[in-house]
């Protein structure tokens, strides 16, 4: 509200008003007359004794008519019939779809990034993924970039803050509403780029020749290698956009991992999630990423890439990464430093006929087992090659995972695949 002050000592139809500080306002006739008196205001002499209603209004003076806005509150008036058209336009865009509000002219780089970077499976303790996500922001500040896990990843990622990285928690919630544990809520862009964890961005560009390529092709999915001292090959990607999930195989590491165990008299079996895919249809699990291996600690000194992990980080004659895994006391197998499929090696030792180990993960299938389903091995079919696996495997992964679990398929998290797939 904006006031002005009164002008002083103004004479008003023959009376003469003190020195008052309140707002302007224009005031009639009949209120002049009326309120003279209330207001103690004296007459100066010679000045006429009355006022005539009927009298000339120009004897009011100019202010002093019927009722009129000033220059103020025509101001004031039209600031806010701006405000609320403001409000308005502000409440209308609100209510567009978020599609048609962020899908504009998409050529050129004016019109902003045209695809968004997804990164979904990543280890919670051992992952390089601010750093991926770094490599896409020097490149590109404005870069759009979603990071879903299942649960809030512990320890905390470092990522940057800025608008355009989001950090997708796709474990429902009563407190969130749930589009949110949908990562495609996340994005605005017409295009979605699926990068595994320790990719770089290296290549200025790649994103937006990708995606001229799709266009130009016909083609629903391209894909990029990643750098690696390995070949570059075709691996039979298979994207799942219900689980947002993009699953390699055969695995390129489990064979060369498997063939190194074995020229150096490591004996090896198929553990976990690995021996239950083996058993139901002789592949990876579809919502698995990685390899699980059972080793036994006292043939560890017979492998040389297993004695240099135990000092420290060894790449092979392949390109292959052998390491200690920073979570515990076991060993894991990249196939390149900057591609992370993994296998995971999990050495294992005898203690009174019961196989046990110094590691343990909050896993149902983590637990110790008689060392009798181990003697003797045998072959099993598994990702396009014959591996080593418990004798009697449906008894073991009946101990380990519970009764029926061959038949049964189970998704980790039931709640969540249902609510990815409802809409």
């Amino acid at each position: 509200m904006v006031t002005l002050p009164h002008p002083g000592s103004l004479p008003l139809c023959g009376y003469e008003a003190p020195n008052l500080s309140c707002p302007w306002t224009p005031w009639t006739r009949e209120r002049l007359l009326s309120s003279a008196a209330e207001l103690g205001w004296t007459r100066p002499p010679g000045a006429p004794t009355a006022v005539s209603e009927d009298a000339p209004e120009a004897q009011l003076g100019p202010d002093f008519g019927p009722m009129r806005l000033t220059r103020c509150q025509a101001a004031l008036a039209a600031a806010i019939t701006l405000n609320l058209l403001v409000l308005f336009y502000v409440s209308w865009l609100q209510h567009q779809p978020r599609n048609s509000r962020a899908r504009g002219p998409r050529r050129g780089a004016a019109a902003g990034p045209r695809v968004t970077v997804v990164v979904r499976e990543f280890e919670a303790f051992d992952n390089a993924v601010p750093e991926l996500v770094d490599s896409f922001l020097q490149q590109d500040a404005a870069q759009p970039v979603v990071v879903a896990a299942d649960t809030l990843p512990y320890p905390p990622l470092a990522l940057p803050r800025v608008p355009n990285v989001r950090l997708a928690i796709l474990q429902p919630a009563l407190d969130r509403p749930a589009a949110a544990s949908r990562p495609e809520t996340y994005v605005a862009t017409e295009f979605v780029a699926l990068v595994p964890d320790g990719a770089r961005a290296e290549v200025p560009g790649q994103l937006e020749h990708m995606v001229d390529v799709l266009q130009a092709g016909g083609a629903r999915l391209v894909a990029a290698p990643v750098a690696s001292a390995n070949p570059a090959r075709c691996l039979a990607l298979n994207v799942s956009l219900r689980e947002w999930t993009a699953r390699y195989g055969p695995s390129p590491a489990a064979p060369h991992v498997v063939g190194v165990l074995e020229a150096a008299g490591v004996r090896y079996w198929l553990e976990g999630g690995s021996l239950l895919g083996a058993a139901r249809h002789g592949d990876i699990i579809p919502w698995d990423y990685d390899v699980d291996l059972g080793i036994y600690l006292e043939d560890v000194g017979n492998c040389e890439q297993l004695r240099g992990a135990e000092a420290g980080s060894v790449v092979d004659e392949r390109g292959f990464v052998w390491e200690k895994a920073v979570e515990g006391d076991f060993f894991r197998v990249q196939y390149s430093e900057s591609n992370h499929l993994h296998v995971d090696l999990w050495p294992f030792y005898p203690r009174n006929g019961v196989m046990t180990k110094d590691t343990w993960l909050d896993h149902r299938q983590d637990v110790e087992f008689p060392e009798h389903f181990l003697q003797p091995l045998v072959p099993l079919h598994f990702a396009g090659f014959v591996a080593q696996a418990p004798n009697n495997y449906r008894r073991f992964l009946e101990l380990k995972f519970g009764p029926g679990v061959i038949e049964n398929p189970e998704y980790p998290n039931p709640a969540l695949l249902s609510l990815a797939g409802s809409g």
